[in-house]
């Protein structure tokens, strides 16, 4: 009957995870349209918003997008995690960013600002996906970088231990 249940320490797991998860979703949306915003009024200042026409400008601000939004912010989601979750970290830092990214897109779509049936897949799913990922997993391993860091030096300690015997 208690392998039915759920144990505490895997809902505290969930818990973190989407939190974790939430911190991804409210940074991205809110880095992403100030960003937006600002890049708009710029090219509207210096009278160059054609610009965006263009496919390679949109390509430009989705790279933009990809490095100040997408990936500071589920950094931000990866630390929190990383710093409430100590084990199981390959599988666990990958959920804040899936999680800060189906609900941004699920957000997107219902707003009618995320178009699914563009022909361009790579700059709606691809690139927010990627940099939601990354970022999370770059902010739990940094945020436990001195506890793995630890166990290779361990590691090498026995090696060279074992050698000299």
């Amino acid at each position: 009957m208690s392998s039915s249940k759920l144990d505490l320490p895997v809902i505290k797991i969930l818990l973190h995870v989407v939190i974790g998860g939430a911190i991804c979703l409210l940074l991205t949306n809110l880095i992403y349209a100030f960003l937006q915003t600002s890049i708009e009024s710029v090219l509207i200042n210096y009278g160059n918003i054609g610009v965006l026409v263009f496919d390679e400008a949109v390509n430009a601000v989705q790279i933009f997008a990809f490095g100040l939004a997408y990936l500071p912010s589920c950094f931000v989601g990866g630390l929190y995690t990383g710093y409430k979750i100590k084990k199981n970290l390959r599988i666990v830092l990958v959920l804040p960013g899936i999680i800060g990214f189906a609900l941004s897109t699920l957000f997107g779509f219902l707003s009618g600002g995320l178009n699914l049936t563009s022909t361009n897949f790579a700059r709606n799913i691809v690139v927010p996906l990627m940099g939601s990922v990354i970022g999370s997993y770059l902010g739990g391993y940094t945020m436990n970088w001195p506890l793995k860091k630890e166990g290779v030096e361990e590691a090498e300690q026995t090696e060279l231990n074992l050698e000299e015997q």
